[in-house]
Formats: C-alpha cells, structure tokens, sequence
C-alpha cells in the first residue's frame, strides 16, 4: 500500500478474483505509523486480487472510506 497522506486507517481486501476478499480483509488503524503490514497466507500459482481504502479518520467506519484503489493483480511463486 502506498503512503497516502492524512490517511488514519486502511481497508485491505485480497481474494481470488477482481474485487473479492475471499483470501483476507482488514480494517486498520495507522495509530500514527506510516507503514503498515499485514499478515496473508498465499498458495503457490494461485493468481490474487489486492486493492485498499482509506479513511481520515480513526476507527473508520465503510461509508468514511475512500473508493477503492485500483486492483493489483499478482501470483505467489515461492
């Protein structure tokens, strides 16, 4: 995820096509840290959909939420 400036919280979603989040999906506080992580377990070869939100705000909730970035699309060969 890219830096956005005043962002406060993030909405991560991956899934197994384009706009899915069966894989993982996360609301985030950034509790004033710029970079952030997440934990998501990939299966080899399988191809994934990656795409975040944002909010300005603390324990945002969906409608505070920017659109959704563009999608990235990614497969995990390890």
């Amino acid at each position: 995820i890219s830096l956005v400036t005043d962002a406060q919280s993030y909405w991560l979603e991956v899934g197994t096509s384009q706009g899915a989040n069966d894989t993982y999906s996360s609301l985030q506080n950034t509790n004033g840290q710029s970079n952030q992580t997440a934990s998501v377990n990939f299966t080899n070869g399988v191809t994934y959909y990656a795409r975040y939100a944002y909010a300005t705000s603390l324990n945002a909730t969906q409608p505070e939420f920017s659109p959704f970035s563009s999608t990235l699309q990614f497969i995990c060969n390890q």
